[in-house]
């Protein structure tokens, strides 16, 4: 997927530049209505600015704002918190006007890039993160209102991660499989399975389609 590198300058104050092993994976609404993610690159390069974060993400563009192995400010826990010194920050945008489920989607397709490129972050899903879990703050606000959105954008997480491994015809087995009720892809029924399961679900999907 593209980055747009749009690196804080060093010695601002909101790019403190400690260093940082990342655990987590902390995901946030940026709670303004107006601004995409290029806006929130330039708001985040002003010199009254004290907040920062990793990756501000919107339908169209994803911008890297600091380094992964340096901490921001963004989960409200304090200076030595681990929201703010053990997690990368993502923020994904709220505006009026664009596609907020584009904006999800891309926002899993770079946290399924981030677990393959960072090695010390959690395995998933211990490694995803609400700024709510942090200090309780109702962020990422859209995702908590939506009646199970934060288990269905885990769900979204999940789907990129195996996409980017997995051939289509293993992925159309397996949604075919989880939709008759075959398999669980979310316990340990996954892209691994031996070949010959395999062949048996696909005999099996096959099998109940010919008797509808």
């Amino acid at each position: 997927m593209e980055i747009i590198r749009d690196i804080i300058p060093a010695g601002r104050s909101n790019r403190p530049g400690l260093k940082m092993t990342p655990l987590y994976i902390t995901i946030h609404d940026t709670g303004n209505l107006k601004a995409g993610a290029k806006n929130h690159a330039v708001y985040l390069k002003g010199r009254n600015t004290k907040d920062s974060w990793h990756f501000t993400v919107d339908d169209k563009e994803t911008f890297q704002h600091l380094e992964l192995n340096e901490n921001g400010w963004h989960a409200g826990d304090g200076y030595n918190g681990p929201g703010n010194r053990k997690s990368i920050g993502i923020e994904i945008c709220m505006h009026e006007g664009q596609d907020r489920a584009k904006a999800e989607e891309n926002a899993a397709r770079l946290i399924a890039h981030l677990l393959k490129a960072v090695p010390s972050l959690k395995p998933f899903p211990e490694v995803m993160k609400q700024h709510y879990d942090w200090t309780g703050k109702d962020c990422p606000r859209i995702l908590r209102a939506r009646p199970g959105g934060w288990k269905d954008f885990l769900e979204l997480v999940r789907k990129q991660i195996v996409q980017g491994d997995v051939p289509q015809w293993k992925l159309d087995i397996m949604q075919e499989a989880g939709r008759l009720g075959l398999i669980d892809p979310g316990h340990g029924h996954g892209p691994d399975e031996p070949a010959d399961k395999w062949f048996v679900l696909a005999v099996i999907i096959n099998s109940m389609k010919e008797r509808r």
